[in-house]
């Protein structure tokens, strides 16, 4: 159970960082935060990290449906944030499709764990 509570924390957290992205609320964060020489935009750590809590809650779950199809969702989310921190850390400069692709797909991701949270509730 503490892991769907921290699938939904990073749900959440997704979220908040897709809403500053995407819209004008200010951002509580530098624009291209780093710690010492790598990157670590939330735009990209969030959704890998909730990839990496998805991916983990799969394997704990077993072999069904449900946990494998939102488990490789998970693994595809992570696989992203993973070649856009590459990306980042590599500054080659142009413009960052992957990082939004990244999020856009964290946040999918996210609305997945929430429904899915929503209908397990819903059950008991």
């Amino acid at each position: 159970m503490p892991l769907r509570s921290i699938e939904t924390a990073l749900a959440v957290v997704v979220l908040a960082v897709a809403v500053v992205e995407f819209t004008a609320v200010p951002s509580p964060y530098p624009p291209w935060p780093t710690v010492g020489p790598l990157p670590v935009s939330p735009a990209v750590l969030a959704p890998g990290l909730l990839g990496v809590a998805v991916v983990a809650g799969a394997v704990n779950d077993g072999l069904a449906l449900e946990p494998v199809a939102v488990g490789a969702a998970g693994a595809i989310v992570a696989g992203l944030s993973t070649v856009s921190l590459i990306t980042l850390a590599a500054g080659t400069g142009g413009v960052f499709f992957v990082g939004a692709l990244t999020l856009v797909a964290g946040v999918v991701l996210a609305t997945v764990v929430g429904a899915r949270n929503a209908v397990a509730q819903h059950r008991r």
